[in-house]
């Protein structure tokens, strides 16, 4: 009995030891596929490494921190195309172009004051 449990032991260790030998050979097969792949591709390679590694997790996550605090201040600014309603004398447009400059300056200002 003892001698067929002492083989049997032998028989599960050289079966370990093969299936150890095979998965570390295809471990190895898998490394030399991605590396070739990788090598070809510098940005595969990027995006690879920092998908696994949490990179675009992390930087989500200080984004999301980062403007969670904002309160933004949104203006809608007009050009006031309706003040001159003329001829379309080319005196006129160039009248209408200035006041639409000078009716934009005070909201910007303010805008860049708040800001």
């Amino acid at each position: 009995v003892q001698e067929a449990n002492a083989e049997l032991y032998r028989k599960q260790n050289a079966g370990e030891v093969v299936l150890l030998k095979e998965e570390k050979t295809a471990e190895a097969q898998k490394m030399n596929a991605d590396a070739a792949l990788f090598a070809r591709n510098y940005v595969v390679m990027r995006d690879y490494l920092m998908i696994n590694n949490g990179v675009y997790q992390e930087i989500a996550k200080t984004n999301a921190g980062d403007v969670a605090g904002l309160k933004p201040n949104i203006i809608v600014w007009t050009n006031g195309e309706d003040t001159f309603e003329g001829s379309g004398d080319g005196s006129i447009s160039a009248i209408k172009e200035i006041c639409g400059v000078y009716r934009m300056l005070p909201p910007l200002l303010k805008t860049v004051q708040e800001q």
